[in-house]
C-alpha cells in the first residue's frame, strides 16, 4: 500500500483550520480533503489542526506558513514570523539564493504551564517542522524557535534532497540505517552554526563560542566510535546519538577547512552540498558504500583519506590543526577558541573564504 496515491476526508470541528505542508480543501464547514501521491509522503506532512493563528511568508519563491496553537493567545503567529523571517532569508542567500521546496510549514504548538524554564523541541519532515513546548512564560519562545527553525529548515538540503537508499526506501516496521547521519544531522548542524557568521549575523565571538559549546558538548560521548558505526547502529546507540549535532558539526567545520585549504579557498561545504543537490535531488538516492567516493570524485583525493580517518575511523578530529590553518588557536586544555591577534596572509585568505570574516 505503500506506493498507492492517498486522498483522505477528515470530518472536524467548524471553527478548526489544517496547517500543514500538504494542501488541504474545505469540501464543507466540517470536513476536509486532502491528497497524497504515496504513503510516504502523507506520514512525512503532518499537520495542526486547531482555531487558526497563521502568518505566511514569501522567501524567494518559496511560500513558508507560520501556524501557532495556544489555547489563550491568539496573535502570535505573527510575532513568530518576524524573528524567522531574517533566519530564513539569510538561510536562502547562504544556499545560492534559492530554496529547493515550494512550501514549507512550521507547526507550533505552546501548553502554558506554572513551571519555570521550558520543555521542548522541534521534529523535522521533508516540507515542515513540528514544535512543541511548555512553559510558564512566552518569553523565550523567539529564541527558541530561531535555533529550531534554522537546524530544522536546513534539513531541506539533507535528507530531503540528498539521502540514500535506506532513506528513500525506509522501511517502517524493520528499519534500516543508513551509516550517514554525519551528513544528515552532523551537515545540518554545521551549516546552521556556519551560516549566521558567514551571513554576518552573528560576530567572530559568537562563533567562537558556538564552537567551544560543540567541543564540550563532545566531551559527553565515546568519540572512539567510529561515526559510519554509529550510525548503522542508532537505535541501539541512541545514548550516543547527541553527537552527531556535536562531532557531526565538528567534522563538517573540519571539512569545510580541509575544501577550502585544496581549493585555494574556491570551494567549501556548501559549494559541495550543492553539487550533491544537483547531482541526487529529491526523487534519486545515493548507495550507502559509494558516497564518500562519489564525494572523492567530485572534490580532491585527499578528501578520502578525511573521510577513512575521522568519519570511518576512529582517529581524533584534528581541530587544532584545521583551526590553526584559518588563524585560530584552539587550546585543548582550556576549551577555548581565539582568532590569532596577527594571522599571515595565509590564514586570513583561507578565513575570509570559509567564515568571510
Amino acid at each position: 500500500m505503500k506506493d498507492l496515491p492517498y486522498q483522505i476526508n477528515i470530518t472536524k470541528n467548524k471553527d478548526f483550520y489544517a496547517s500543514s505542508a500538504l494542501d488541504y480543501q474545505q469540501k464543507n464547514k466540517n470536513t476536509d480533503r486532502v491528497w497524497a501521491k504515496d504513503y510516504r509522503q502523507l506520514v512525512d506532512s503532518p499537520v495542526l489542526y486547531c482555531v487558526p493563528d497563521t502568518t505566511w511568508l514569501k522567501i524567494g519563491h518559496t511560500e513558508v506558513l507560520v501556524s501557532f496553537y495556544n489555547h489563550k493567545e491568539r496573535h502570535y503567529s505573527k510575532t513568530i514570523a518576524r524573528e524567522i523571517e531574517n533566519i530564513l532569508k539569510n538561510q536562502q542567500a547562504y544556499l545560492g539564493g534559492t530554496l529547493p521546496v515550494n512550501k514549507y510549514a512550521f507547526l507550533i504548538y505552546y501548553e502554558s504551564s506554572n513551571e519555570s524554564g521550558y520543555l521542548g523541541d522541534g521534529l523535522e519532515h521533508s516540507h515542515s517542522t513540528v514544535c512543541l513546548y511548555r512553559s510558564g512564560s512566552m518569553k523565550f519562545l523567539p529564541n527558541a524557535l530561531n535555533r529550531v527553525a534554522s537546524h530544522e529548515f536546513f534539513h531541506i538540503v539533507t535528507p530531503l534532497n540528498i539521502h540514500s537508499g535506506e532513506i528513500q526506501h525506509y522501511n517502517f516496521l524493520n528499519p534500516v540505517m543508513s551509516e550517514h547521519l554525519w551528513l544528515y544531522e552532523g551537515m545540518t548542524e554545521y551549516a546552521t552554526i556556519h551560516m549566521p557568521v558567514k551571513q554576518k549575523m552573528i560576530s567572530l565571538e559568537d562563533f567562537e563560542k558556538s564552537i567551544e559549546d560543540k567541543i564540550e558538548g563532545m566531551k559527553e560521548f565515546d568519540n572512539t566510535l567510529p561515526l559510519t558505526e554509529m550510525s548503522k547502529n542508532s537505535m541501539e546507540r541512541q545514548d550516543q546519538y547527541m553527537n552527531f549535532y556535536q562531532k557531526g558539526a565538528l567534522v563538517g567545520l573540519c571539512l569545510d577547512i580541509r575544501l577550502r585549504e585544496l581549493s585555494g579557498g574556491k570551494m567549501g561545504t556548501q559549494d559541495l552540498m550543492q553539487q550533491l543537490m544537483k547531482k541526487y535531488g529529491e526523487g534519486k538516492y545515493f548507495n550507502d558504500d559509494d558516497l564518500f567516493d562519489e564525494i572523492t570524485r567530485m572534490t580532491y583525493p585527499e578528501i578520502r583519506t578525511f573521510f577513512r580517518d575521522f568519519v570511518e575511523g576512529t582517529q581524533p578530529i584534528p581541530l587544532k590543526q584545521y583551526l590553526e590553518k584559518a588563524g585560530f588557536d584552539y587550546n585543548e586544555t582550556t576549551g577555548k577558541v581565539k582568532s590569532f591577534p596577527d594571522p599571515d596572509t595565509q590564514q586570513l585568505a583561507l578565513r575570509k573564504a570559509w567564515i568571510n570574516q
